[in-house]
């Protein structure tokens, strides 16, 4: 059985979905607690999230830049608690 089509449509709420985390992350990074483990679980899961979508096999368009992704995940990993 194959796998179903990955439309242009797909990909842009993809893409439209991972801005929600980046905007989420840089609110994070500017008003919460690193001290806080829910503040931490939420960064986690975002920059996961990110990082997946970062490393996905998928031919982004010149209008969605994924600058914005890298430098979420980024600021998002150095405002983690080291592990």
């Amino acid at each position: 059985m194959s796998e179903p089509e990955f439309t242009a449509e797909d990909q842009q709420r993809l893409y439209t979905a991972s801005l929600d985390s980046v905007t989420l992350i840089i609110q994070l990074v500017a008003e919460g607690d690193a001290t806080n483990e829910d503040d931490v679980d939420t960064m986690d899961r975002n920059v996961r999230h990110l990082e997946g979508v970062v490393a996905a096999n998928i031919t982004w368009t010149a209008e969605q830049d994924l600058t914005p992704f890298n430098e979420a995940i980024s600021a998002g990993r150095a405002w983690m608690p080291a592990e």
